[in-house]
């Protein structure tokens, strides 16, 4: 199908905790009708999938079932320093996933100070 006009963003918020926004385009849920049916789409249930990326590795963290007419979500995280990206889905009756968009990545910052206490300087003479 084609998701090209559905969307999220990902932005961090603080070490634990990040923030993401999205639209699902009115085209997708047409081509998902067109697909499936309509009843499929309305007896679905949109869900926010958290991945860790580890190089190319994509590790699920959670998924969290959100309201249908959310737009945007807050999601807590058990640790800190992570590369993440989100995956906007819907979960289909038969526990399988449709991919709507996936989000940019980001990085979370660390909790705590970094041991490293040296101090650099660069010469910045022309």
């Amino acid at each position: 199908m084609n998701s090209t006009k559905s969307k999220i963003v990902l932005m961090v918020q603080s070490a634990r905790k990040v923030y993401c926004y999205f639209t699902v385009s009115p085209l997708f849920i047409k081509e998902f009708s067109d697909k499936y049916g309509e009843p499929l789409w309305n007896s679905s249930k949109p869900v926010l999938t958290v991945y860790e990326l580890n190089g190319d590795e994509e590790k699920e963290i959670e998924s969290i079932f959100i309201d249908a007419f959310a737009d945007n979500w807050y999601i807590d995280l058990d640790k800190d320093a992570i590369d993440i990206l989100i995956k906007l889905r819907r979960l289909l009756p038969d526990n399988t996933y449709i991919d709507i968009a996936t989000s940019n990545k980001v990085t979370t910052p660390r909790m705590v100070e970094s041991q490293d206490t040296s101090v650099y300087y660069k010469d910045i003479k022309e």
